[in-house]
């Protein structure tokens, strides 16, 4: 609006206003084993879930709001339509083998009167939308060691919070946050997955629905593994190049008219 007013002269100059430090990317990603124990944790209803953000890297509400007539089995692929996604844009997804399996068995679940994907069956037996599940998310990441509760501190301070007593005769209890993976790792996982596949990142960017460079490297984090890979490409690649040079003519001149020797 001041930019706005300037081109307008209506304000003559446009205030300063200092902006806070772009907060650090999360570095919490999903590798298989851990994906295999957290699968095993979780309650039925959250399992394909789970697995479409694993293998995908779709939203949590773009996998909530998944219909039927968005998965092509035919092409392979899960269509998001423009305006169901976050920047509004549509966009496909491929469905690699393993997740084909999950999702014909779901198929298999259905009833006729829910059109959604994921779902969960209420107290009267009839599938419904999943909503928030963020408690059964904590549990099993606790249960699978991926999670845990810790005291919450004051960040200035570092000194534990309480909760206020429930009663004259009751003890504050220090205030507990959980500290481990959530549900959004399943993004940051997927365009790692792809960048190490081999996707080119345009590619890439348009399947996760990337619209910059500067957000799809906040997600495109490497892991510990990718540099011992790395390592390992390095160190082929320059013994390659200069081989083992001990047996040549040069080298044992070289030695020889060394004053070591």
């Amino acid at each position: 609006m001041f930019y706005l007013a300037k081109e307008d002269d209506k304000l003559r100059d446009i205030p300063h206003f200092p902006m806070t430090k772009e907060s650090r990317p999360r570095q919490g990603f999903f590798e298989r084993e851990d994906y295999e124990k957290l699968l095993a944790e979780l309650p039925d209803y959250l399992r394909l879930p789970f697995s479409i953000g694993y293998f995908s890297g779709m939203r949590q509400g773009e996998i909530l709001g998944l219909e039927w007539s968005q998965v092509d089995f035919i092409r392979g692929a899960i269509h998001l339509l423009a305006g169901e996604t976050k920047n509004d844009e549509a966009r496909d997804l491929p469905i690699v083998s393993h997740l084909r399996k999950l999702l014909v068995e779901q198929r298999a679940k259905r009833q006729s009167d829910c059109p959604y994907v994921c779902f969960r069956l209420n107290r009267k037996g009839h599938a419904v939308k999943i909503q928030g599940f963020r408690k059964a998310w904590y549990s099993a990441c606790i249960r699978s060691g991926l999670g845990k509760m810790e005291p919450k501190t004051d960040r200035v301070t570092g000194e534990v919070l309480y909760a206020s007593p429930r009663g004259p005769r009751s003890k504050p209890k220090a205030k507990m946050v959980y500290q481990g993976m959530i549900f959004h790792d399943l993004r940051r996982s997927g365009a790692r997955a792809l960048v190490d596949a081999g996707v080119p990142e345009k590619v890439a960017m348009a399947i996760g629905g990337w619209k910059t460079r500067s957000v799809f490297d906040r997600y495109k984090i490497n892991s510990r593994k990718n540099f011992v890979d790395a390592g390992r490409k390095l160190e082929n690649f320059h013994s390659q190049k200069v081989g083992d040079i001990s047996g040549t003519i040069e080298h044992q001149a070289e030695t020889a008219d060394s004053p070591i020797n």
